[in-house]
This record gives structure tokens, C-alpha cells and sequence, in this order.
């Protein structure tokens, strides 16, 4: 029943709507930040900008669960790919900073609709035994896209206008290929719950009671994909290196996330995710502390951050099926929408910490606050299994 649910809804959602949501998000920070970068605009006022998508995720993210219960997932996904694609247009009729900045907020609000839909959906109906495996693919997914994504950065030499009309179409083709699924709604609840704001924060406090180790992954790959696509463009123009390395850096660390979605959700369904969580978080560091120290080496500066994706890019995906793994399945809307909430706080903070640290610290790299987010991390499982021992 529920791998035959899967194969007929969800599966559409995983492999269409989320590929062009990885598109989107891997094109349009990118694209942004380099005519910023060009334009002379300082990377303070370039990462606070691009918080406008995250800040758009965080203003819908409160509301979705009475949204996707009322109207269902299919509705839910339609309604988020109109606003994308019609924001996506707009970027080509104006060129004010602040209306790209309302723009962007827009296509935040757009984005969490399709995918937190497309999230709750998958984990409300695939049971434990598959959860890693499943997820892994919705990963694999959205990485996919984002892999894809940045290698279009290259067309705002012909046209600036050319990345956002390209999504713009995405948008529109997958909103007609949606329309041909059947709409459903959440799971069941027990009939005592209501919806009310007071019971959102009673929820939101139980999910941070249960599992509030497991929304530190949402949290960190927030500020990982924001900084990498925001900050780490600036930083690559201001070392002098070709504009086709932000291409690459960023497409092959969304590679290695592709290369492993899978496989690390497999192992975390047999060994623990907890367990792996923590050797993916180490060897992120180790990676990261490379791609510092050889920063100008552009051969092993790529190969790093292949590695780190390897092990890294799945941490949002494995974080939602470990924080799933310690919630009641009544708190699994909640659990998703409270992962899409701490996504977007890291997401916001990232840029705009970067840009600021870019900007005072001479010679500073972005690439220590990975370090220093993932060494924390390590350090928190490690504690969680001396105590477990």
C-alpha cells in the first residue's frame, strides 16, 4: 500500500518538482550575487539580499501545516509553482534592488510551498524500514537540481534576463504536469487536535523536546548551501580566479551529494543515523579544513568539496528522517514544517555572516564556518554516544 502510494504520487513530486526547486535555488543565488558582484555592490548588502528567498521560507513556514491539511498536496505544490514562476518573470520587467529583494521573498514563499508539501507528503507515507532510502532520494533529488543549476550562470554574459526566463519556464511546464496528479491530504490526526496558533507553539515545543539534536542538520545545511552560493562566488572573484570555477565549486559539491544521497541513507536505515550523521559530519570538517589550506590549489580545492558533498550534502535529508525517527507520527507535519524553519534561519544568518566577515576580515574564507559549524556537531554526537556507551 505504501510503496504502491508512492510509486503513483509522491514519486512525481520527488523527481520533478524537487529537481526544478534544486534549479532554481543552485541558478538564482548564484546569478544574483554575480551581477551584484559586478555591479559594485558590497557582499554585506549581497548576502543580506539573498536572506530575502530564506526570509520568504521562514514568513510561510508557520502557516503550512493548516495549509496542507486544508487544501492537500497538490494544491499546496500548484500554488507555490504559480508564485515562482510569476516572480520569476517580474525579474525581467523591473531592476530595483528592492524589488528583487520582494521578488526573492516571493520565490521563498513559493519554494517552502512545493517543498514542504513534497517533504510531508513522502514522510507521511513511507513506513521506518524505508525512510532513509526514500528521503535519500528526495535529496538526491533537489541535489540533482542543484547540480544542474549553476552551470546556467554563465548565460547572464549573453543575457541577464536569460536565467530567470529559463526558470520561469521550469516552473510553468511542472505546474502543468502536476495538475495530472491526484490531490491528498495529510495524515490523520486525532481528532482532539486543532489548529489554533496556541497549538502550533505546544507542537513546535514538543518536536524541540524530542529531537531537537536531529534540527541541528536542517540548521547547518542552511547556512552550507546559502554561503556556497552566495559568499563563495564573491570570494572566488576576489581571488582572481575564472568566473566558470563558481560553476564548477558549487556543481561539484551538489555532485558529491548526488553520488551518496543514497548510499548513506541505506546505512543509516542499517546501522543508525545517529552513527552515521557523525562520521559524515567529521569527514566534512577534515574536507573543509583541506579546502582552506589549499585554497589556491583549484584541483584539490574541487576534489574537497566533492569530498565534503560526499558526506555533508545528505545531512539535510538524514536530519529530517533522524528527527522523524524521535517524534510521534501525529508531530511528523510539524516536525517538517520546524525543519523548514531552522533551514531558513541558517540560510539567512549564512550570507549575511559571510559577507560581513568577507568584507572586515582581510584574507578571511567562508570555508571556516563549515568548519566550525560540523566540528560543533561532531562534538554533540560524540557526547550523545559516550552517553549511549
Amino acid at each position: 500500500m505504501e510503496t504502491n502510494t508512492l510509486k503513483k504520487s509522491v514519486l512525481f513530486v520527488l523527481l520533478i518538482t524537487v529537481v526544478v526547486s534544486g534549479i532554481s535555488q543552485g541558478l538564482l543565488m548564484p546569478v544574483i550575487s554575480i551581477i551584484f558582484e559586478q555591479q559594485g555592490i558590497s557582499p554585506t548588502i549581497s548576502g543580506f539580499h539573498s536572506s530575502a528567498f530564506y526570509i520568504g521560507i521562514l514568513i510561510a513556514s508557520p502557516f503550512m501545516e493548516m495549509v496542507i491539511r486544508k487544501f492537500g498536496f497538490k494544491n499546496v505544490i500548484l500554488v507555490g509553482l504559480t508564485i515562482t514562476f510569476i516572480s520569476n518573470l517580474l525579474f525581467v520587467v523591473f531592476e530595483s534592488i528592492f524589488i528583487w529583494f520582494l521578488l526573492r521573498l516571493l520565490i521563498g514563499i513559493g519554494a517552502n510551498m512545493c517543498a514542504l508539501a513534497s517533504q510531508t507528503w513522502i514522510t507521511s507515507t513511507v513506513g521506518q524500514k524505508q525512510r532513509g532510502l526514500i528521503i535519500s532520494i528526495y535529496g538526491l533529488c533537489f541535489g540533482l537540481g542543484f547540480a544542474i543549476g549553476p552551470y546556467a550562470t554563465s548565460l547572464i554574459e549573453y543575457n541577464e534576463n536569460l536565467p530567470f526566463l529559463i526558470l520561469a519556464c521550469l516552473s510553468i511546464t511542472v505546474f502543468i504536469i502536476v495538475l495530472f496528479l491526484e490531490n491528498r491530504h495529510s495524515i490523520q490526526y486525532d481528532e482532539q487536535v486543532n489548529f489554533r496558533l496556541m497549538d502550533f507553539f505546544t507542537r513546535f515545543k514538543l518536536v524541540l523536546n524530542y529531537a531537537w539534536v536531529a534540527l541541528l542538520f536542517p540548521f547547518t545545511y542552511g547556512v552550507l548551501e546559502s554561503v556556497i552560493n552566495v559568499n563563495l562566488p564573491t570570494q572566488v572573484l576576489r581571488s582572481n580566479l575564472d568566473l566558470t570555477l563558481i560553476s564548477v565549486l558549487v556543481s561539484v559539491f551538489a555532485l558529491g551529494s548526488i553520488l551518496f544521497q543514497i548510499p548513506l541513507g541505506i546505512m543509516s536505515d542499517r546501522f543508525g543515523r545517529r552513527k552515521i550523521l557523525a562520521i559524515a559530519t567529521a569527514i566534512g570538517t577534515i574536507s573543509f579544513v583541506v579546502g582552506v589550506i589549499f585554497f589556491n590549489n583549484i584541483i584539490l580545492l574541487i576534489s574537497m568539496l566533492c569530498i565534503a558533498g560526499m558526506f555533508v550534502g545528505s545531512i539535510y535529508s538524514l536530519g529530517i528522517a533522524y528527527m522523524i525517527d524521535l517524534i510521534p507520527k501525529q508531530l511528523i507535519p510539524m516536525g517538517t514544517v520546524l525543519s523548514g524553519i531552522v533551514f531558513s534561519f541558517g540560510s539567512i544568518l549564512g550570507p549575511i555572516i559571510g559577507g560581513g566577515l568577507l568584507e572586515t576580515i582581510p584574507h578571511f574564507n567562508v570555508l571556516w564556518i563549515f568548519i566550525v559549524l560540523l566540528l560543533f556537531i561532531s562534538i554533540v554526537l560524540a557526547k550523545g554516544f559516550q552517553k549511549a556507551m
